[in-house]
């Protein structure tokens, strides 16, 4: 099992745009329906830091990675945060329905 936060601070003027490009990447996760992968987009309370959560079950390489709405939204993001994003591997001690 493979779980990842990655933090990204988006400029202020491309809140708008992120939210935006994340609804049409959900929209694209649910029609494909990739298997064995949980993933979130969250929004901090600054209302310019999002928090992503990635799980992964063991083995199984990224999957949202053949999902090409999501790989435009990766490369739009570059444009969008103010600065590089962080990227922590998690590792979860308990969990109840979220992982």
């Amino acid at each position: 099992m493979q779980t990842l936060l990655v933090r990204s601070t988006v400029k202020p003027g491309h809140v708008a745009d992120v939210e935006a490009a994340a609804e049409n990447v959900f929209a694209a996760i649910a029609e494909a329906q990739p298997a064995d992968v949980r993933y979130a987009t969250t929004k901090l309370r600054d209302g310019v830091t999002f928090v992503a959560l990635l799980h992964l079950d063991d083995g199984v390489n990224n999957p949202l990675l053949a999902i090409p709405v999501f790989i435009e939204f990766q490369n739009d993001l570059k444009q969008w945060i103010d600065g590089p994003p962080s990227a922590e591997p998690l590792t979860v001690v308990g969990n109840f329905r979220l992982f």
